[in-house]
């Protein structure tokens, strides 16, 4: 609070929506009676957001349930992941979890003719110019759809899950969503990789909101953490969210994930410098040094470290 206290409005909403927090933080205040400890210009700001969120918010819900009579009408299997969906599921008020996008996960054989159903039906649909690429963008009425056919950049997973994620979908309200053994795995690595654990505060908040809220099927989950090479990840996203908010974990979930005593020193000592900032500074080093470490074998990070250099091969090639 002294800390909110002491800065310019500008810069802590700036910092609040960055990590997507803001108006969890103003409804907290409010719904506390605490609001009249904020500065009234960071008040202000935070009420002007409030609504612009909330107009974005429904604008990409009626542009998802579009998106869902879509992808149904043609028999294709999709489920939504990431913000979009947990924002339904984990908060009372969905513009609380503003998302910069919806997330929509088909199978890599889906790809071109739900491309094109999109464009027939008007939206914009833009391929990347290159081929190890795993998400298509599409837009409509200025919102944006991420459409992927793998979770996580090729190479980081030893084996691909997304036919799993398909096969067992189930209903979540209105929406398509991964099973709770799938979207406890989402939750846990898809953060620690794309955005180097810390990259946003919403994640934690929304895995330790999931983890107090439902019955994870821990045994399944360690079990496809373990098949896709990726337990030290979610380890790294587990002790980063605990370490914020007291998140309970089983202690024999805590073991079986756990890597070597040294490697958790060692990633400890990462989490302590803020991966993610520092990667706005220094991405090779990032990328290098800590999010290869995530990787449960050698061979898995080589694998990445492969699949990354061809990438970047692939994308001066093509400029």
């Amino acid at each position: 609070m002294a800390w909110l206290c002491r800065q310019q409005a500008e810069q802590v909403e700036r910092a609040l929506a960055s990590d997507l927090v803001d108006q969890l933080l103003l409804h907290a205040m409010l719904t506390g009676g605490l609001d009249r400890r904020l500065p009234k210009p960071l008040t202000d700001r935070l009420g002007l957001r409030r609504l612009t969120t909330a107009v974005k918010v429904i604008r990409q819900d009626h542009v998802m349930r579009e998106v869902g009579s879509l992808l149904d009408e043609h028999g294709v299997e999709a489920v939504v992941f990431k913000g979009a969906l947990v924002r339904h599921m984990l908060y009372a008020k969905p513009y609380l979890r503003p998302s910069a996008d919806i997330d929509v996960l088909v199978a890599p054989a889906d790809v071109r003719e739900v491309a094109r159903s999109f464009e027939d039906r008007g939206f914009s649909v833009t391929l990347a110019s290159h081929s190890d690429t795993h998400e298509v963008w599409i837009e409509r009425h200025g919102v944006g759809i991420d459409l992927h056919w793998t979770w996580l950049r090729p190479g980081r997973m030893r084996r691909d899950t997304t036919a799993e994620i398909l096969a067992t979908r189930v209903r979540r309200g209105d929406l398509w969503g991964p099973n709770d053994t799938h979207l406890t795995v989402l939750m846990l690595v898809h953060p620690a990789i794309t955005d180097h654990v810390t990259g946003r505060l919403i994640s934690a908040v929304d895995l330790d909101r999931w983890l107090r809220k439902a019955q994870i099927p821990w045994d399944s989950v360690v079990e496809v953490l373990d098949r896709i090479g990726l337990r030290t990840a979610a380890w790294a996203m587990l002790h980063w969210t605990r370490g914020l908010f007291g998140t309970p974990v089983p202690d024999e979930v805590w073991r079986a994930l756990a890597p070597s005593l040294l490697r958790q020193r060692y990633i400890e000592a990462w989490l302590r410098r803020h991966p993610a900032r520092l990667y706005r500074q220094r991405p090779t080093l990032v990328r290098g040094a800590f999010s290869l470490a995530l990787q449960d074998r050698p061979s898995d990070a080589a694998r990445a470290l492969w699949r990354l250099a061809r990438k970047d091969r692939l994308c001066l090639d093509q400029t």
